[in-house]
């Protein structure tokens, strides 16, 4: 038998060594990325889904197919990086799992369009622009019919539970978030229609 590291000789024949696979021990809770939201302008939390890894752009093109998948389908999505998800799923060949967003505008919100996009950026400028899509903006165009920031202001308030849920179990995590979500939703609904509004949810199975 040859002493050569890489190589053994079994019945005269050589062979590469087998290397076992190294294991790997890990003291710790393994975490999610982050948790989506959907939310309307009015503020009621549509769905959520928890993201593993990072927050991929096939992640948050699924998340918003499936929520809406033969369902009544929004006009807009408003999204951070709307500019690269409307990359996504306009690139190449038309694909049929992102037909959906051929009826969807992809607006970025007000704030982090000012404040985080590149004016040198034409795609963005040209497709993202929350100013290109005149339906959004008031009669006089100086502001808004919708909060464009309302995501932004639900993660505060969804970040008001870090503390709480830092140590949590995963079973235990999912069960208090959806409790949260749902007594919000009924206190949003509540103040909504005191206010003369009518949230509803529409099922449109023409759509796709």
């Amino acid at each position: 038998m040859d002493d050569d590291a890489g190589d053994n000789e079994v019945d005269g024949i050589r062979v590469g060594a087998v290397r076992s696979s190294q294991l790997k021990a890990m003291f710790g809770r393994k975490r999610s990325h982050n948790e989506q939201f959907l939310i309307a302008p009015c503020g009621m939390i549509i769905a959520r889904e928890m993201f593993f890894n990072s927050e991929s752009l096939p992640s948050v093109a699924h998340f918003f197919r499936q929520t809406y998948w033969n369902c009544f389908i929004p006009n807009h999505l408003i999204f951070d990086n709307n500019c690269q998800l409307a990359r996504h799923v306009h690139a190449g060949e038309p694909d049929p799992l992102y037909e959906i967003f051929n009826h969807v505008g992809l607006a970025v919100d007000v704030f982090h369009f000012k404040s985080k996009h590149k004016a040198t950026d034409e795609y963005c400028q040209q497709h993202c622009n929350p100013a290109g899509f005149e339906e959004l903006m008031n009669e006089d165009g100086t502001g808004w019919w919708f909060n464009t920031s309302i995501a932004e202001q639900t993660n505060a308030w969804v970040g008001g539970f870090l503390s709480i849920c830092r140590e949590m179990t995963r079973e235990m995590f999912v069960f208090f978030l959806d409790e949260m979500i749902m007594m919000s939703n009924e206190e949003r609904k509540r103040l909504l229609l005191e206010e003369g509004a009518y949230p509803t949810y529409w099922m449109d199975s023409d759509k796709l």
